[in-house]
């Protein structure tokens, strides 16, 4: 193709997404928008990315009250942001990646993608490994699910890297806002949260109260350490 033909092509690309934005979600795939909530910490604090530590595990919950997320900071220049994966049913999409510098902050629900494996207040089986290498993985870096021996890499959007999960862990999707603030303001990947909040409903009512897992989180979401969540946190 010559440049000039080139150029033109990208110039009518450009305007077509300009004219249709909804051209740019298709390509980004399964995203679905939904209530932006703020991220502060146990003090009700604002989150931001250097608040964080690398590679520690923290947990909060979105889109609804009893559905667990991993907030991740990942090692700087990990991400590989824009890589492509599919759903179980092979809808294919590009992940977004995190925020902050190298976008190195990055979230993905806590649910396994196997068989909804989650961290709990009791016991968590599934978490991320930093500083030490997952059995399951031979490496570090990875969110492993000690249940059923799944293995997910979260620089590389959730993909499944190890096991028997037929899809990649559904990616929460972060933005900052002009001070710095990290929001999480939707979901991409495959949508399981009504699957998950009927099959643990009796379990989810014992930890949450009645009606309260289902319920949207709305205002600010509370980020805490894992291990001052889960009283017992599985290696494998």
């Amino acid at each position: 193709m010559q440049r000039r033909s080139f150029i033109k092509l990208c110039t009518a690309f450009a305007a077509g997404i300009a004219a249709r934005p909804q051209l740019l979600a298709a390509a980004e795939g399964p995203v679905q928008e939904r209530q932006r909530v703020r991220l502060v910490d146990v003090a009700g604090r604002p989150l931001i990315p250097d608040n964080l530590e690398v590679g520690r595990n923290y947990l909060f919950h979105y889109p609804y009250r009893g559905t667990p997320c991993f907030l991740i900071r990942l090692p700087f220049d990990t991400v590989k942001a824009g890589i492509e994966l599919k759903t179980e049913d092979g809808t294919s999409y590009r992940w977004r990646g995190g925020v902050g510098e190298g976008g190195q902050v990055v979230a993905f629900s806590a649910i396994c993608s196997h068989l909804m494996t989650h961290p709990t207040k009791k016991i968590a089986f599934i978490h991320h490994y930093h500083g030490k290498a997952s059995g399951l993985a031979g490496r570090t870096d990875v969110i492993a699910c000690c249940a059923h021996g799944s293995v997910f890499d979260p620089a590389a959007g959730g993909k499944v890297i190890a096991g028997p999960a037929p899809q990649p862990l559904t990616a929460i999707l972060l933005e900052q806002d002009e001070a710095g603030v990290i929001h999480a303001v939707g979901t991409q990947g495959a949508d399981f949260y009504h699957q998950f909040l009927r099959t643990f409903k009796r379990e989810l009512r014992k930890e949450f109260g009645r009606g309260v897992a289902d319920d949207p989180v709305e205002g600010d979401a509370r980020v805490r350490a894992l291990d001052r969540y889960s009283r017992k946190i599985i290696d494998c």
